[in-house]
């Protein structure tokens, strides 16, 4: 009957899925970044499997446990399937749940071994309608929910650990309160929560049994509410953690640069753009444009991006569609410029520095060092099991130093090294300086006139040399790099 009521609705929903569907089969990359969906994502069944199953661990433990206890306890009865206004909603939940596990299991094979729950929420508020209404038509009985509750313990007892608390944050919050107070592991946390929820919930039905069709449900409601503020107190409280450990990675002025003027700014990027570039021109609103390497492109960069290449005079050209500047933020965790008739406008340890050019950009120097520096190595990190995410260096360090150079006259480029925890050698040419344990070495490199290159091998074990400075001498003249 319902189906009759709304046969044009489900026609034109069935007619346009089955356009977008062959639209998408037809040329996958319509979809972006998805369209890994169905191109070159082919999971064996079993890793498919794993990939569902893990998938309905999260959507159970967002629903606090008891939702899915009481919702699996009525659909085992007939009486339910029977019921003219509730079997509507279970066919839809039903047919929900199973679609939102298979279509997420598909994507989650090809991005990592943890589970996603966002991709799986959308079930939750059917699966909290249809709670309410089993509930308040006392559909579920107190045996049924018991047996339940065990079968549905010893099922969560084979999920495994919690290996992104971002991704996995109703599971890994359940885990976190109960592991504060027992010890205990993912699986056990989990199996925990459900024969206490699912225990609660019997208690609550079967005490009210007798008292009318609405008395079991503010039971329910009430353990429920008070499951999800647990999950949200603990999760609030890891973003939190993460939010202060990722605002500590910034200046205390986050419109930094727009205060330092009004000028158009570019990002300039020598070799990739650093974890800190989106947040920082987002709060900066005269950051205008990125310059990036010529042929490279990055993902997760705002509009518009441009190329931009070195002539053999070392002149800047810069193409595209981007708006004309000559101050230049360069933020980049592996590389840095030097300009001709340039000026720091304003720097930071932090997320890189302003700088000004008067006439046409020229560069003088070209560095790509071989570790991120201490700031702008700074990335977002989630180690196994770690709570709310910490800062640590993400990238390796590189095999050696290199540079370019556009001189109108030779120099000498210094590099001070400070020496890891083991002998480490830096090699330039045919010349192999050795840096001693935790003392800091100078290495020499001649550079000649016009534009030329060099390239500071590097061999170590252990932790790697770090770059403390780099200065270019002419004649009388220093000029730091770094």
């Amino acid at each position: 009957q319902r189906l009759r009521d709304d046969a044009w609705l489900a026609g034109a929903v069935g007619g346009v899925t089955a356009i977008g569907t062959i639209v998408a089969l037809a040329d996958p990359g319509g979809l972006g970044i998805y369209s890994s969906v169905v191109d070159g994502v082919r999971p064996s069944l079993g890793r498919l499997l794993a990939a569902a199953g893990h998938q309905a661990v999260g959507l159970v433990v967002m629903l606090a446990i008891l939702p899915a206890i009481v919702v699996i306890a009525a659909s085992i009865r007939r009486t339910a399937w029977k019921d003219d206004d509730l079997v509507a909603l279970l066919v839809v939940l039903w047919s929900a749940t199973v679609l939102f596990l298979a279509e997420s299991a598909w994507l989650i094979t090809g991005v990592g071994t943890w589970h996603i729950e966002r991709y799986v929420e959308y079930v939750v508020p059917l699966a909290l309608v249809a709670t309410v209404v089993i509930a308040a038509r006392s559909c579920a009985r107190w045996r049924d929910l018991a047996g339940v509750t065990v079968g549905l313990g010893a099922l969560l007892l084979l999920a495994p650990p919690v290996r992104s608390a971002s991704e996995e944050r109703a599971t890994d919050a359940t885990w976190h309160r109960l592991d504060q107070l027992l010890g205990v592991s993912t699986p056990v946390a989990l199996l925990l929560a459900t024969l206490i929820v699912g225990g609660a919930g019997v208690f609550v039905t079967r005490r009210s049994a007798h008292g009318g069709p609405l008395a079991a449900l503010p039971g329910i409601a009430a353990i429920v509410l008070a499951a999800l503020l647990i999950q949200s107190q603990a999760g609030w409280h890891a973003e939190q953690s993460l939010a202060d450990t990722q605002r500590a990675a910034f200046p205390d002025d986050l419109a930094w640069v727009d205060h330092a003027g009004k000028q158009p700014v570019a990002g300039l990027v020598v070799t990739q753009p650093s974890a800190q570039w989106l947040y920082t021109s987002f709060f900066n609103r005269t950051i205008s444009s990125l310059y990036t390497p010529q042929g490279k492109t990055f993902a997760r960069t705002p509009d518009p991006v441009c190329p931009w290449a070195i002539q053999d005079s070392g002149s800047l050209a810069l193409t595209g569609r981007c708006t004309p500047t000559r101050r230049f933020l360069v933020d980049d965790p592996y590389g840095s410029v030097t300009f001709y008739r340039q000026s720091v406008v304003i720097g930071n340890d932090l997320v890189g520095r302003v700088m000004s050019v008067t006439g046409q950009p020229r560069l003088l120097a070209v560095l790509q060092h071989p570790c991120p520096s201490t700031a702008l190595r700074a990335q977002a990190t989630e180690p196994r099991g770690a709570r709310g995410g910490s800062f640590a260096p993400q990238r390796a360090c590189l095999p050696a130093m290199s540079g370019a150079f556009f001189l109108d006259e030779p120099g000498t480029l210094l590099v001070r090294f400070r020496g890891g925890a083991t002998p480490q050698t830096v090699t330039i040419g045919t010349q192999v300086v050795t840096l001693p344990p935790r003392i800091a070495t100078t290495v020499r490199a001649p550079l000649a006139t016009g534009a030329s290159s060099v390239t500071l091998g590097l061999s170590w074990s252990g932790v790697s040399p770090r770059v403390t400075s780099a200065v270019l001498v002419q004649r009388a003249v220093r000029t730091p790099l770094l």
